[in-house]
């Protein structure tokens, strides 16, 4: 991987296992610990799947930012389909299920471009910070602490 921009086109559920090679390769070239594969993976699925409905291709893209990741979720040729009443309440709490999964495990969601793509933050910087807390007041601890040295020269 190169650069700061990394893209792969999905063109049907059953090409998402590419799309877990590539969340698994990311993370490993940025160097983000694998607590975060999770909720990047589920939510970054969960978008393409809503993305991928009625056999449209998906292009997910990742960029690097300062505090972690984002990826954008784009539907290629999308097109507004006209549905009856039954099929627009089903459509809608389907769609409402997928983006409660989405919204709660992304940072940041951001619905953009007349709806053809969907944008997921996470940040990474939280956790490196807590660890780095913990670490330091281990070392704190370790430091101030007084043992007894047994004396083998009496």
């Amino acid at each position: 991987m190169t650069g700061n921009s990394n893209v792969i086109s999905i063109r049907s559920i059953k090409e998402l296992c590419r799309l877990e090679r590539f969340i698994e390769e990311i993370l490993d070239y940025y160097n983000i610990p694998g607590e975060y594969f999770g909720n990047i993976f589920l939510a970054v699925t969960e978008a393409t799947q809503l993305g991928l409905k009625e056999d449209r291709k998906v292009v997910v893209e990742m960029k690097k930012r300062p505090n972690g990741v984002s990826f954008s979720i784009t539907r290629e040729n999308a097109k507004i389909l006209e549905l009856d009443e039954l099929d627009m309440a089903i459509a809608k709490h389907t769609i409402a299920r997928e983006t409660f999964i989405i919204r709660s495990l992304a940072d940041e969601a951001k619905l953009s471009q007349d709806g053809r793509t969907i944008e997921l933050r996470f940040l990474i910087t939280g956790i490196n910070l807590e660890r780095s807390l913990m670490r330091s007041e281990k070392l704190k601890s370790y430091l101030t602490t007084k043992e007894k040295v047994a004396d083998t020269n009496e």
